[in-house]
């Protein structure tokens, strides 16, 4: 891999489906304010060499499947430029691997800041949730993940938004919190601090001490 031993700064999947492009111009951005370079990276799968049922593949799919990918990047440094107004990211790099895209990125965040990706559920249902490519880099990689939804219509102005930290009082809060904190100073914009007590409507349940629990939860969010 190309980019092994380099600071890669924000590094972002590059792929066809359009949350990449709110991805991108949210990785563009926020590369722009901190001053640090950006890494666009486009993973081709390894097409299989042997035939199935005795089925040979297409002639030129590999070839088809280079090409595709340089555009798509070639159409990410596009958006990348597009989303910038005060000199764009430090530096900008593209990468065209031939490697799954999930052991790629988990691999190239061991030398990034961030990885950011879209998130890419299908369905009315599943859109409101991570793909497979975002659920494995929650789980594996060596940074802070972005999951960046496509929105329909996008903000008018996301660079004035409030930044929304959820924090129930555990290591990986903490380390939330302190992202969430350079990130609305960086910005210039109000730090709002969430504490759920339960994913479930529990209001009604018996035998909850509530006073305790407020009195938890205010001990949380100080």
């Amino acid at each position: 891999m190309a980019l092994r031993n380099r600071d890669l700064g924000i590094l972002v999947g590059v792929d066809d489906l359009p949350a990449t492009r709110v991805a991108l111009d949210w990785a563009a951005r926020d590369a722009e304010l901190r001053n640090v370079s950006l890494t666009l990276v486009h993973a081709i799968s390894p097409t299989i060499s042997t035939t199935w049922l005795d089925t040979p593949l297409p002639p030129g799919l590999a070839r088809w499947q280079a090409d595709h990918g340089r555009r798509l990047l070639d159409d990410a440094l596009k958006t990348v430029a597009q989303a910038c107004d005060r000199g764009g990211p430090a530096e900008v790099r593209t990468e065209l691997l031939s490697s799954a895209a999930i052991p790629t990125l988990v691999d190239f965040s061991k030398e990034a800041e961030l990885v950011t990706v879209g998130c890419h559920g299908s369905g009315r249902w599943f859109g409101r949730h991570p793909g497979s490519v975002a659920m494995g880099l929650i789980r594996h990689a060596h940074c802070p993940v972005a999951i960046i939804h496509d929105e329909d219509p996008l903000m008018p102005y996301p660079a004035q938004a409030p930044v929304l930290v959820g924090i129930d009082g555990s290591p990986a809060s903490e380390l939330s919190t302190a992202i969430a904190f350079d990130k609305a100073s960086r910005r210039k914009v109000q730090l709002v601090a969430l504490h759920a007590w339960s994913d479930a409507d529990v209001s009604e349940a018996p035998g909850v001490d509530w006073p305790a629990t407020q009195s938890m939860n205010q001990e949380i969010t100080r």
